[in-house]
């Protein structure tokens, strides 16, 4: 698979969709605007909806998060993997993103982290699916939402998993269910 091609495409400001190790995601270049508005009118979803980002390293979290000593410990306990962290964001990540926290995680699935990687910066991964609608699981389903305005990194039908655990650092709660349970967070974070 030439994940250079997709690369080239998220660079022009397009929109690609491609497998995480919970669905199907949407990525495009999030620190740019136009990018990023016409993911969100894609999704026919607000344009003040936070997009989570999809991270190749512990580095590039680095640049634009504010972990913290809590964080850390859960980046190296749960990440690669299906746990969202939200952080207090860095400067570097601009306000039509998110306005104060950011919303990231290092994918377990091995293309997510390579488009991630081959990009040089965090990817978007918000689930490729329209506003409120089921996440989509396949690349029929997929083309079923978007039709042919994206282009697609056909990774077959995705094995059906929860989506992520997502979990407020700030807050120090969970604001998602998902396959990491709050019971193995708190382990960690009294460790």
């Amino acid at each position: 698979m030439e994940i250079e091609k997709f690369v080239k495409e998220i660079r022009k400001g397009n929109i690609v969709a491609f497998p995480t190790e919970t669905s199907y995601g949407l990525a495009c270049d999030p620190f740019n605007e136009k990018a990023v508005r016409k993911l969100h009118e894609l999704k026919k979803e607000p344009l003040d909806k936070p997009i989570l980002l999809i991270v190749a390293s512990k580095q590039m979290i680095d640049e634009i998060a504010n972990l913290g000593e809590n964080g850390l410990k859960l980046v190296e306990k749960f990440m690669p993997g299906p746990l969202t962290l939200i952080a207090k964001k860095r400067k570097s990540v601009p306000d039509f993103l998110s306005k104060e926290k950011v919303a990231f995680r290092i994918s377990s699935n091995e293309i997510a982290n390579k488009l991630s990687r081959k990009f040089g910066k965090p990817i978007t991964g918000t689930s490729a699916n329209l506003h409120e609608k089921k996440p989509a699981f396949s690349e029929k389903e997929v083309k079923k939402y978007f039709g042919e305005e994206i282009l697609l990194i056909d990774a077959g039908k995705l094995q059906k998993s929860e989506a992520s655990t997502i979990f407020d650092l700030e807050e120090k709660k969970i604001i998602r269910e998902g396959p990491v349970s709050e019971k193995e967070i708190k382990k960690v974070l009294e460790s």
